[in-house]
């Protein structure tokens, strides 16, 4: 009876090794690959939240399991590691699968677009698509819209140089009145794919409501 159950700790203790350096293996290569990793580990208490919010991005917290969701870019990871915490990273919060591009599209689908991309959206819009797609909207709507060059970007993918563009939207677009203002933007990082196609769908829709 002892021998069995030094043997099945022993094969526990194994199994927890092995699945430690999996993960430790995956959260490798999504730091070679990206320079960020999501992973998740468990708290003993609520109160270490307050203090893992200082060191890393808190993505969810799950209080009945008291499991905490981070995301990390390179040294906030080596940090974390150094407490010897088990944690676990998963394929599914790192590795985003194929998305539909507006490039992508079936051929039938583009000839009957009035515009470069067909509302409500029903694809990712590529980089050119979205760009040309703001210059339809001052095209279509001349004295609703009117597209802000406010600069490029310096980083990312191809060393970035990408516009960023405002639509300017008003009653009187090219007169500038004493009025009330909102400035609304949909994305800080290049890596949140929702919020700049929620912003075309949202400029498209104001100047269809309005025209």
């Amino acid at each position: 009876m002892k021998k069995s159950l030094t043997l099945l700790v022993l094969l526990m203790s194994m199994s927890f090794i092995f699945a430690q350096q999996d993960h430790q293996k995956k959260a490798e290569e999504y730091l070679s690959q990206k320079g960020e990793v999501n992973f998740n580990f468990k708290i003993n208490d609520l109160s270490e939240l307050d203090i893992w919010t200082k060191k890393l991005s808190i993505l969810n917290y799950d209080p009945v399991t008291k499991t905490v969701y981070a995301w990390a870019n390179l040294q906030q990871f080596r940090n974390f590691q150094l407490n010897n915490i088990e944690y676990e990273v998963r394929e599914v919060d790192n590795v985003i699968g194929p998305q539909l591009m507006s490039n992508q599209l079936p051929i039938s689908e583009n000839q009957l677009r009035s515009s470069t991309l067909f509302f409500p959206l029903t694809a990712y819009p590529t980089y050119a698509d979205y760009a040309q797609q703001m210059l339809d909207f001052e095209t279509t709507y001349p004295s609703l819209c009117e597209i802000v060059d406010i600069g490029g970007t310096t980083e990312g993918v191809g060393g970035g140089d990408k516009r960023l563009l405002f639509a300017k939207l008003s009653a009187n677009v090219s007169t500038n009145e004493q009025e009330p203002r909102m400035m609304y933007t949909s994305s800080m990082h290049g890596d949140e794919i929702a919020g700049y196609p929620m912003m075309l769908e949202l400029i498209n829709y104001l100047l269809t409501v309005y025209n």
